[in-house]
Formats: structure tokens, sequence, C-alpha cells
């Protein structure tokens, strides 16, 4: 099969698109509950709040959460350029 390319219709593509969102829900989910399983502190947003979930079951603030930005169909927007770790 090397060497060949499939190509996929129009309808395929979008189906397979369709299942993006819930593939990355369930990912990022499994990922959660293996890092629990395992032990590890989980940091998540709960309420507005940046929280460490511990191993032993208790929470810790470690800050206020920003607001997100309202994302908007058609609109434009900058995203400001991170500098790159690499260069440290």
């Amino acid at each position: 099969m090397e060497g060949i390319e499939q190509v996929l219709s129009e309808n395929a593509i979008k189906e397979l698109e369709d299942q993006i969102p819930a593939r990355a829900a369930a990912a990022t989910r499994l990922a959660y509950e293996n890092a629990k399983k395992c032990g590890y502190t989980v940091v998540l947003e709960k309420n507005g709040y940046v929280v460490a979930e511990y191993p032993n079951g208790t929470e810790q603030i470690l800050f206020a959460a920003k607001p997100r930005r309202k994302v908007v169909t058609g609109v434009w927007f900058q995203i400001r350029a991170l500098p790159r770790w690499d260069k440290f």
C-alpha cells in the first residue's frame, strides 16, 4: 500500500472534522483521569480560579484566572508572539 494515495470525499472529510471536538474532549478527560489515578497533582480552572488538585484530594487556589477572549466567527484578531524557549 506504500505510495498509494487515498482520496476522501468532501462528506467523509466533513464527518471526520465533526468528530474532532468530541475526540479532543474525550482525550482531555482521559488524560485528567489517568493523571489522578497515577497520583499526580492536576492543575485546572474552576469557578474563575486556577486550582491545583493534589493526590490526597485537597485543592489549592493558585490565582484568579483571566477572562477568556470571546471569539466571533469571521472577525480577525492578532495573537502576540510568545518568546521562543529554545533561545534561553
